[in-house]
């Protein structure tokens, strides 16, 4: 994380103010420089730096006996520990923090120190006192009239009771976060609330209140002109639309997702949100609409200079020409992302697109080719032990066999096909392949 200009300044003057307090021997004015100085670190993303400043500070503030000091340091010493990577020191940390403030009866320290103890117990999978700590947190902010702390807390509990699929208790702290929001008239955390509601409601298929919350996110986005909640908004309401099959708004909400992910310079959630639609579309059969956002994801990829993607894209490309007829160029893509697969190694691609070019050469009638790519698509997924990928590729090839009109040949496909469906579990595939099977 580089830090802009003005950090830097801030930096080098609390290092030259610091180093002048170290000289006139002024402990207090050091220790607050000092605690100014690891916050400012910690935000920029030097967590080592920040916590030999945090460190120093806490020794003069245990020094001078000023608890209070120490206690909230304890906190930001821990918050460093995490940001290294020592969860362990880490809750010891917050323990203190909040044994200290418990001591002074200083209870926002003590929520704060509850709060990330709770928060790091549970990623540790120590669940129970994760949300132990997190339920106390609460509660003390709740009676103390802390409407701030409230809100953090409930939106903290609510995503994990989300992690352990516990929508009930989730939606219960994310309506008091999101009341909370509203009183203290925070719109960004209004959004943030209002998403994740309606992510909760998708998963219900209850689809009117999830699009009245997205929306909502949308207008506070609108609202403040902020781009990155706009993103999220579409983002989230193009769940929603795929969820409800409803390809006029999935592409819609689709376009406007990937646009803003352009916008604030995402490149991964433009890629992720350009991939969710190719794969609605070919789900819908939709191959013309899927056509342009599969160029642009074929720009982006070569953008990021990433040959996986392409593959993959270039994949998708040929792909969608063979449904729309237009072999050539089935022909044309499929064969540079099956040489990009070569060249990079990749056995399951290219059994895959290995499998594609022989359904191609089928159509094109140029059978010896569609046999021979259709055969080391088997012997690929064979030797890699990709049973559902043999498999699948045994039954494009029996296809190809009965276009021969080699009734023999594809029956041996299928019934090995089918053996493979049913040794790994799959009674669907097995029993679609086994009707073919009656195909004379």
């Amino acid at each position: 994380m580089t830090a802009s200009r003005e950090v830097l300044q801030e930096i080098s003057d609390l290092e030259q103010q610091i180093a002048e307090e170290r000289e006139t021997g002024e402990p207090q004015a050091l220790q607050e420089s000092l605690l100014r100085l690891g916050n400012l670190r910690l935000r920029e993303g030097d967590a080592p730096k920040a916590l030999t400043y945090i460190e120093e500070s806490l020794k003069l503030a245990e020094a001078s006996d000023n608890q209070i000091a120490a206690a909230r340091l304890l906190g930001l010493k821990g918050i460093a520990l995490t940001k290294i990577g020592n969860p362990k020191k880490a809750i010891q940390s917050f323990n203190k923090s909040r044994k200290a403030a418990e001591k002074l009866d200083h209870l926002p320290i003590t929520i704060d120190a509850l709060s990330q103890s709770g928060r790091l117990l549970f990623e540790t999978e120590q669940v129970e006192k994760g949300i132990k700590d997190l339920e106390r947190a609460y509660r003390l902010a709740f009676e103390s009239q802390d409407l701030q702390r409230e809100m953090l807390v409930a939106g903290l509990i609510s995503t994990l009771f989300l992690a352990i699929e516990q929508d009930g208790k989730a939606m219960e702290f994310l309506s008091i976060a999101l009341e909370n929001a509203k009183r203290l008239e925070q719109q960004e955390s209004q959004s943030q609330y209002n998403i994740s509601i309606g992510h909760i409601y998708v998963r219900k298929e209850d689809y009117g209140p999830a699009e009245e919350h997205f929306k909502n996110a949308l207008a506070l986005g609108s609202k403040l002109q902020n781009r990155n909640i706009e993103f999220a908004a579409f983002e989230s309401l193009l769940h929603l639309s795929i969820a409800q099959r409803d390809i006029s708004m999935v592409l819609f909400n689709g376009s406007k997702a990937i646009d803003l992910a352009r916008e604030i310079n995402d490149l991964g959630a433009e890629a992720q949100n350009i991939n969710r639609l190719i794969d609605f579309c070919f789900e819908e059969q939709q191959y013309r609409d899927a056509q342009p956002y599969i160029e642009r994801g074929y720009e982006l990829s070569k953008e990021a200079h990433d040959q996986e993607a392409q593959m993959e894209i270039l994949a998708k490309l040929g792909l969608a020409a063979f449904y729309l007829g237009n072999m050539d160029d089935a022909e044309k893509n499929l064969m540079k992302a099956y040489q990009m697969a070569v060249q990079m190694q990749k056995p399951p691609q290219m059994a895959q697109i290995g499998g594609k070019l022989s359904a191609v050469f089928a159509e094109k009638g140029a059978i010896d080719k569609a046999i021979e790519y259709g055969q080391e698509a088997i012997n690929i997924a064979s030797a890699q032990s990709l049973l559902d990928l043999e498999a699948e590729q045994r039954v494009l090839m029996g296809m190809t066999y009965l276009d021969q009109e080699n009734a023999e040949k594809a029956r041996d496909q299928f019934e090995l096909a089918v053996k493979i469906y049913r040794e790994i579990g799959n009674s669907e595939l097995a029993n679609q392949t086994e009707a073919l099977l009656t195909i004379e």
